[in-house]
């Protein structure tokens, strides 16, 4: 099985035989598996050159017979496969929103979806800040997460997921700003000043 992004696709056969008269090209590609065209062979041995442009998206099977001048003929042994898949897939963005704050750990969850026409399974990678993070090449058609470890500070993410076929999708970039957890805590005594006896029952007074 082959893998084309491209919808023009060129199939090439071998034929040997004492007698050569032509080679035909088989497929399914639009229509039920029979005759697409045929080529004049004369000879002992061939090679012939099929171009077929438009070439929907999907499986294709196809196969080449070939005649000799008595009107024998043979396919080949078994059929072939190619795969055309000229579209990219579909990332959508879940969490966390745009321009949202994350203040609940420093452990931030990026989810998303991924969608693909033709494969059940993408290679897909987060990126923070235009800088690769983490990575799958086995997400699924479905709700996947990673999670990154980030100081407090601003940030923007998305996810970047190809295909067998290596098609390129990015999602849209998202802002989020992951908020400090334990912020500082700054005190200033302001009575009494120091280095002074107090009797037992003396106010302290101080600010925070």
């Amino acid at each position: 099985n082959q893998n084309f992004t491209s919808t023009n696709i060129t199939f090439i056969c071998n034929a040997t035989d004492l007698n050569l008269n032509n080679i035909s090209l088989y497929h399914n590609i639009s229509q039920a598996f029979g005759f697409n065209q045929t080529n004049a062979t004369p000879g002992t041995a061939a090679q012939s050159t099929f171009v077929v442009n438009n070439t929907p998206d999907g499986n294709h099977t196809w196969n080449c017979l070939a005649y000799d001048i008595y009107g024998n003929s043979a396919f080949a042994s078994s059929n072939n496969t190619i795969t055309v898949d000229t579209t990219a897939p579909n990332v959508t963005l879940l969490t966390p929103l745009n321009n949202s704050i994350w203040n609940t750990s420093y452990d931030v969850d990026f989810i998303f979806n991924v969608t693909d026409v033709l494969s059940n399974q993408t290679n897909c990678s987060l990126f923070i800040n235009d800088t690769y993070y983490q990575g799958n090449d086995t997400v699924t058609n479905i709700t996947n997460n990673y999670t990154q470890t980030l100081v407090a500070g601003n940030y923007t993410w998305f996810i970047s997921c190809f295909d067998s076929a290596s098609n390129t999708q990015n999602s849209t970039i998202r802002n989020i700003s992951v908020i400090s957890l334990f912020g500082s805590l700054n005190i200033t005594w302001l009575e009494p000043t120091a280095n002074i006896n107090v009797n037992q029952n003396e106010f302290f007074e101080m600010q925070v």
